[in-house]
């Protein structure tokens, strides 16, 4: 299975201000972006962003949960998320940020 978003369908729409946290459940999967390549395997996450062309590369066996969160609603400013698109979270980096997820957002219950 290949998915893909190329710089022709990111100059077009009005979908940039979303990140991508996608969750691996099953399998293993390549994303690409920002010259970068993340080697992802179940129990690992990613993160990429709509606003700059992507790839996800992985067997049709590959289960994910993937949330679209708006760039705004991230604690994360300027280019520090750019810096954490196709870039694994490991369990350790995962259990840092569990914390933060944690919380619920203002106006979630």
């Amino acid at each position: 299975m290949r998915i893909a978003r190329t710089g022709r369908m990111t100059a077009g729409t009005s979908t940039g201000h979303l990140i991508h946290f996608c969750i691996f459940l099953d399998g293993k999967a390549h994303v690409h972006q920002h010259d970068r390549v993340a080697d992802l395997a179940a129990g690992s996450a990613v993160i990429s962003e709509t606003r700059s062309p992507w790839e996800l590369v992985a067997p049709a066996t590959t289960r994910t949960l993937t949330l679209h969160i708006s760039r705004e609603m991230l604690p994360l400013h300027g280019t520090a998320v750019t810096e954490a698109c196709a870039r694994p979270w490991t369990r350790r980096l995962s259990r840092a940020a569990s914390v933060r997820l944690s919380r619920p957002a203002v106006g979630c219950r």
